[in-house]
């Protein structure tokens, strides 16, 4: 199926970039989370200011031209950052030279992130509800298998890299960069097939005129492009809080305050701890194992239970294993290998429950949006999850040091059970009654 061909693609693009770009960042500053904390932090920052807007671009843009556009930005956005790390490890010496680098690096960075968001919120939240409503799928199922080919290339794009990596690092950068640029052109044509394959995805979307909210701002608020960009950022925004499908939305993006993730910071984390290159990628692999387990129960719980009650489910498994190995990590010392090895068997575990949450919440945010405005909505979403990386990345920035890397683990846990208070508010409201979106019983 010409969808699982292009997911497969998007996602090993993304998933090795964002892999490859925190073990060379690593690599290129040693001994701190400083640098690859403020490349997340930037990068978050800037998709919190404009997801909404890029999301309100995509639902007013052919779907073809969209992602056609935002596969070629995300791909050679990714490809000039890997020219940037290697012209990185040539000015070793020269501190001004690697800073002026390296602001550059986190501008290109920044096109990447909002390519990477356009991606996912067109594929994974518009083009799936079209293709699998046509072609007539079950799309919890649809969903899963999705899921499962994004984590498949979570897990393989590590063990690529480690070995390219362990050779020669220059030839890891050159590779990363020219299968980026090859991707382009063989997700285009694979793009274009769906497209063809599913006339439905040629329609325009409906109800186009049910968003007069901005269009009279436009029209009677004759201001600058500035002011009109506020207007829009806050009508966008008012729209996603507003939703019937906030709270799981917010439920959901609050466990991105963390480090509890093979992520940036904790792969930063563990090569300070002394783990290899091979050991993290190793590990990686076993986080993604459970994470594909998570996609295969998941399916099978929403079916008994439905998709509302098994989100609950899901952040009580997150919950319960987080808790011995933050009693763990509070009596070893932070660094030591007992810790790291603690913290990896709580997050391999958590990992399974997070993404049969994830799903669950898919499926409920896109039974719950109209079809006029999913994309702006899935890109506000995105932009409320990057609201807290942000916070994530701000935390590594003020514990930067990697044996204070204890404190964002507590924080991290803590939000766990925040997200467990919010989606219990939205349970609660839902309790007594069927709870429905258009026929579907969740």
């Amino acid at each position: 199926m010409n969808l699982y061909i292009v997911q497969s693609l998007t996602s090993w693009s993304i998933r090795m970039s964002d892999y490859c770009i925190a073990v060379f960042l690593a690599a290129s500053f040693p001994g701190t989370l400083f640098y690859i904390s403020l490349y997340t932090f930037v990068r978050s920052f800037v998709a919190v200011l404009l997801s909404s807007t890029i999301g309100s671009l995509v639902d007013r843009t052919d779907r073809l031209v969209a992602l056609r556009l935002a596969v070629a930005g995300h791909r050679f956005a990714v490809a000039l950052s890997c020219m940037l790390i290697y012209i990185l490890s040539i000015f070793q010496n020269s501190d001004a030279t690697r800073w002026l680098l390296f602001t550059i690096f986190i501008l290109i960075a920044c096109v990447e992130k909002l390519a990477s968001v356009a991606n996912i919120v067109i594929i994974e939240r518009d083009w799936v509800i079209v293709v699998s409503h046509s072609l007539e799928r079950n799309r919890q199922d649809v969903n899963a298998v999705m899921r499962r080919l994004d984590l498949f290339t979570k897990l393989a794009a590590p063990f690529l890299l480690s070995f390219l990596d362990s050779y020669s690092r220059n030839t890891a950068i050159a590779t990363i960069a020219i299968m980026n640029i090859g991707s382009n052109f063989l997700e285009g044509f694979k793009i274009a097939q769906l497209y063809h394959q599913v006339p439905a995805l040629g329609k325009r979307r409906t109800d186009l005129t049910s968003n007069p909210p901005l269009a009279y701002h436009a029209n009677s608020i004759r201001r600058s492009g500035i002011s009109y960009a506020i207007i829009r950022f806050r009508k966008s925004w008012e729209k996603y809080i507003r939703s019937p499908v906030f709270l799981p939305s917010l439920s959901n993006a609050l466990l991105y305050l963390t480090v509890l993730s093979f992520g940036s910071q904790m792969v930063t984390y563990l090569i300070a701890a002394k783990f290899t290159t091979f050991q993290v990628g190793s590990l990686r692999m076993v986080s993604v194992v459970a994470e594909l387990t998570g996609t295969w129960i998941a399916p099978v719980v929403m079916t008994h239970f439905g998709a509302l009650l098994s989100g609950f489910y899901f952040l009580l498994w997150q919950a319960t294993s987080m808790s011995a190995a933050v009693m763990a990590i509070a009596t070893q010392k932070s660094g030591s290998w007992p810790a790291a090895i603690c913290l990896v068997v709580g997050v391999c575990l958590k990992r399974l429950g997070l993404w049969g949450f994830d799903l669950s919440v898919q499926f409920l945010v896109q039974e719950g949006t109209p079809p006029s405005t999913r994309a702006q909505f899935s890109a506000t979403e995105m932009g409320c999850q990057n609201v807290f990386e942000l916070l994530s990345s701000t935390m590594t920035i003020i514990f930067d040091r990697p044996d204070q890397f204890h404190y964002p683990i507590f924080i991290s846990c803590t939000m766990i059970v925040l997200s467990s208070f919010c989606y219990f508010v939205f349970v609660r409201k839902a309790k007594g009654f069927v709870f429905q979106f258009g026929s579907l019983r969740i």
